[in-house]
């Protein structure tokens, strides 16, 4: 590996060698082995689960590695035991409004319980308090211990509790409800936009941790687009060819939400995520992507829900979808 990606080097408690490196895409070149390492890592303790989730991630990490994600910084930290990689952290935000992610957090089996987290999160933390152009970081986790090694880092639980939605800040005073009413206090529709590897953050740890989404039901999916759950997700099937996602923007250029159309099966399959003052101007959205996924294609475009998610169906009805079908508990609406 290259020297000057090498943070630390020190004698563990129990005389093993331990390295903590760094790598900061798209600046760095990222060894290979340390790409096999993150592709290969990923999902291996939950591999029956989160099969579909983590191949999309590992196909993110792999254009961050090319440099291909236009306008994000990602940061990279691996500790190395005697030669061999034993844990991981990373963070990423977008250059463009400070917005970011933190977590895909891993130590491997044979080497937890010795302090790699610590030694991680130390070099972790202190690049992201000076990035000035960062400003906020959001995660979520349901395990309590690492929770708890979070909250001493400086994150903090949004709604509270003992485990949940995390966030970290950078400028003094500001909390992640002072930031949504900042930049969401003008949510009128001024443009829509195709869907950039940059919106991932704001769209999936920001929109997606306010309250009407993530506890009000706003960002639910039902029936086929359950498979599409995030932004992220959807901009990578977009790129391939497989549909259209497109987002929305205020009149400073704030991403208030997105809408995707993809096609699965012979059918294509449409959802979105917005931020709940939006609303109003989420018709437009959808009419937008599902104009733009017909074009060229002789596929019936697809919205599923239940009758609870009744903001969404009065959208999705305001865009020009027609019930179509149903079982009592999902209603299926042609775009």
């Amino acid at each position: 590996m290259n020297t000057e990606n090498v943070l630390l080097e020190k004698t563990m408690a129990d005389g093993r060698a331990l390295r903590v490196l760094r790598y900061v895409s798209p600046e760095d070149e990222v060894p290979e082995r340390v790409v096999r390492y993150v592709i290969g890592s990923l999902g291996f303790d939950s591999y029956n689960k989160y099969i579909q989730a983590q191949a999309y991630w590992r196909s993110w990490y792999r254009e961050s590695f090319e440099g291909k994600l236009g306008g994000v910084a990602s940061h990279l930290y691996l500790a190395e035991v005697d030669g061999v990689l034993a844990a991981r952290a990373w963070f990423a935000y977008s250059r463009e409004n400070g917005f970011g992610n933190f977590g895909n957090v891993y130590t491997e089996t044979d080497y937890r319980r010795r302090g790699l987290l610590n030694e991680l999160l130390t070099p972790c933390m202190a690049d992201y308090d000076a990035a000035g152009d960062a400003r906020i970081l959001c995660c979520g986790s349901g395990n309590r211990v690492a929770v708890r090694t979070y909250l001493k880092r400086g994150f903090r639980l949004i709604y509270g509790g003992d485990a949940g939605c995390m966030e970290r800040t950078r400028r003094p005073g500001e909390d992640f409800f002072s930031i949504e009413r900042e930049v969401f206090a003008d949510v009128r529709l001024a443009s829509i936009r195709p869907g950039a590897p940059a919106d991932q953050f704001l769209a999936d740890k920001f929109i997606a941790y306010t309250d009407p989404v993530i506890h009000g039901g706003l960002g639910a999916r039902r029936g086929p687009a359950a498979a599409v759950p995030d932004f992220r997700t959807a901009r990578i099937e977009a790129e391939i060819g497989n549909g259209v996602v497109n987002v929305a923007c205020n009149a400073a250029g704030t991403v208030t939400g997105y809408c995707f159309a993809l096609a699965s099966g012979g059918a294509g399959r449409l959802d979105f995520t917005a931020h709940a003052a939006s609303f109003p101007d989420v018709p437009e959205l959808i009419r937008a992507t599902a104009e733009e996924f017909h074009q060229g294609r002789d596929m019936e475009l697809l919205f599923y829900a239940f009758p609870q998610d009744a903001e969404k169906i009065a959208a999705v009805t305001s865009a020009g979808g027609r019930r179509i079908g149903g079982t009592g508990r999902v209603e299926i609406f042609s775009i």
